[in-house]
């Protein structure tokens, strides 16, 4: 591993759309149109007063979208883009047009339809239960690599998987905000925080701007984050080796513990002549070695399952780069 710590990697893309500038004219005209149903991809079913209704043409079947984005949002847009990209309707529904509409609708279609906010809307009521967020994919694998339980000096994180079913990472420990039962229940509520997130305005999420969903990660280092991420993932309890190393081993694959075991009942029934197994068998029980007496024998009485994974556990070297997961967008 490379010294130092990096963080690396890209969440989710926006979809590609093209740019439509249109005049003032063809503004006023779109926005004559009666929406109904035939024209309408999808419509918001929240609006407060803390929020402002706004509309863009979808990217992916040229249709209309109505979406609640809240004031914060719509400020950092329009700081951003142009003016003339904000029209304003009768109505009071925001129109988006140009480059503005172009990075909204891209990240609209990114949720809605890569990471399945409409499939997995059952009832098409615009809101998300929570078995229903479940089937979306709004969820990534990634893993992060140290050099040191106890004095980390270099580490790094990476994305494995993009766009994975948020009810198959229920056992990650680090998750984008599953502890803080804080799932978005609209595509609204996720199409805010992906704009904002999505600070250089490029369309992509790295994995880097994903972790500023928590206000605490943002003025934090990457040497900060991926320590952070080692002590809540498996590798939470890393100040106690002893205890890592049982969280390890309890990792082993189950053939090769069945393996260990079959191969004790053999040494028994040679009476703890090692020299006598196979060379497989051997292989299974190699931290046994130590115990063999001057004759070359092992006492029958310290064959057990318990002292092979006592063996086995001191071979082990934890000073070596250790790997942890980390599921940080269950968003």
């Amino acid at each position: 591993m490379t010294t130092g710590f990096s963080i690396t990697g890209t969440v989710f893309s926006a979809v590609p759309t093209t740019v439509k500038n249109r005049t003032a004219d063809e503004l006023i005209q779109e926005s004559n149109v009666k929406l109904n149903k035939e024209n309408i991809s999808f419509k918001t079913a929240n609006n407060t007063s803390n929020n402002s209704l706004v509309t863009f043409q979808d990217p992916v079947n040229n249709k209309n979208v109505i979406v609640s984005l809240d004031k914060y949002t719509i400020a950092k847009l329009q700081d951003h883009f142009d003016k003339d990209d904000f029209y304003t309707q009768d109505n009071g529904i925001i129109k988006l047009n140009n480059v503005a509409e172009s990075f909204v609708s891209g990240w609209f279609g990114d949720i809605a339809y890569k990471r399945d906010f409409i499939k997995a809307d059952v009832n098409q009521d615009g809101l998300l239960a929570q078995d229903e967020y479940l089937n979306t994919r709004n969820d990534f694998h990634g893993h992060g690599e140290i050099d040191s339980l106890e004095n980390i000096t270099s580490g790094k994180e990476t994305v494995d998987e993009k766009y994975t079913l948020v009810k198959d990472n229920d056992s990650r420990i680090i998750s984008y905000n599953r502890k803080d039962k804080s799932n978005p229940v609209s595509i609204d509520q996720e199409l805010n925080r992906t704009i904002n997130l999505d600070k250089d305005f490029n369309g992509e999420m790295s994995l880097r701007e994903s972790y500023n969903y928590k206000s605490k990660n943002i003025n934090l280092t990457d040497e900060e984050i991926i320590k952070n991420n080692a002590k809540d993932s498996e590798l939470y309890e890393f100040f106690d080796p002893e205890l890592f190393k049982k969280l390890l081993l309890a990792k082993l694959e189950e053939k090769s513990r069945n393996m260990q075991i079959e191969a004790l009942d053999k040494l028994k029934q040679l009476n703890g002549n090692f020299d006598e197994l196979s060379f497989d068998d051997q292989k299974y029980l190699t931290a046994l070695k130590e115990l063999k007496d001057n004759q070359g024998n092992i006492p029958v009485e310290k064959i057990t399952d318990i002292q092979v994974k006592h063996n086995i556990m001191n071979q082990y070297d934890f000073s070596k780069n250790l790997n942890f997961t980390t599921t940080t967008f269950s968003a």
